[in-house]
């Protein structure tokens, strides 16, 4: 197991390293704060035709203005140990993973060779298999059902029109009044009624009709699906009980192994460089 350059025996554990992390934050933090409000200039108030100014900010001020560069450095400082101890961390939680990952290759090459049970055919697989008389006959049929179904549906547009006929015939004049105006709608029917009841029960005939044909394909395409899903379920089965009793074997010996290992690396330590030590110990003490 190789050991990045960041750990030692001796340094701090990566819960330390989180803290001090988050304190440098807090700080340079602060920093960040103090420089945002910089104004290098006095502000005042006066009333025209007054000499007098009131002072309304005094702006930065030369003791402050000389610590910039103070400042500049310890977020630089900060930042710097930031990023170190966070990649450390993530040096360890890379080596945690990684060690999750122990012995995943056998057991990759091993499920790799799971006995697959081959995918469920899809109603479309099924309908690649027809020819292109069949697959045509099928879509006139689901165009057809749509089409009609949706013309002669209680909220189409021939059952609104035949519901609308029906009212006018009940009621053939309409008052209104426009005004001074008292106008009156005559309607009149321009088709006959049995013209249009005879028009929409074939209609429905013709739906019933299609309907049933369509769902008679569609049943076939699902007899189809299940009858070679359980061809492919039971030769699956039973090839499979075995594959699974090795698998479990291997995982056994390989979680004894993570476990010895796991230990090892709970025991590191991140090391701190001596360029982040000053930084260090100031964050430490805060």
């Amino acid at each position: 197991m190789k050991i990045p350059a960041f750990f030692t025996e001796h340094g701090i554990t990566s819960t330390s390293a989180n803290h001090l992390s988050n304190v440098a934050k807090e700080n340079y933090m602060a920093i960040e704060k103090q420089m945002s409000s910089l104004e290098f200039y006095k502000t005042t108030v006066s009333f025209i035709g007054f000499e007098e100014e009131t002072v309304l900010s005094y702006g930065t001020t030369q003791e402050t203005f000389s610590r910039i560069s103070e400042w500049i450095n310890e977020m630089i400082a900060c930042k710097s140990l930031i990023a170190y101890l966070r990649e450390a961390i993530k040096a360890k939680d890379k080596m945690k993973q990684d060690l999750n990952d122990y012995g995943a290759d056998e057991i990759k090459e091993l499920a790799g060779k799971e006995p697959q049970k081959d995918e469920k055919l899809t109603f479309e697989q099924v309908m690649d298999t027809f020819s292109i008389k069949e697959r045509n006959h099928y879509l006139e049929l689901e165009t057809r059902c749509a089409v009609i179904g949706k013309f002669i549906h209680p909220d189409g547009e021939y059952s609104d029109a035949r519901k609308d006929f029906m009212d006018r015939k009940l009621s053939p004049k309409q008052v209104k009044e426009n005004g001074k105006d008292t106008l009156i709608y005559s309607y009149y029917p321009n088709i006959e009624e049995q013209e249009i009841d005879a028009l929409f029960f074939a209609l429905q005939s013709e739906h019933r009709k299609a309907q049933a044909e369509l769902n008679g394909m569609k049943n076939e395409i699902e007899r189809r699906i299940d009858e070679d899903w359980r061809r492919k379920n039971d030769k699956w089965t039973i090839e499979h009980d075995k594959w699974a009793n090795d698998l479990v074997n291997l995982k056994e010996r390989i979680m004894r192994e993570k476990e010895a290992r796991s230990k090892e690396i709970e025991n590191l330590k991140i090391a701190i460089p001596d360029s982040l030590k000053p930084i260090y110990e100031k964050i430490r003490t805060l």
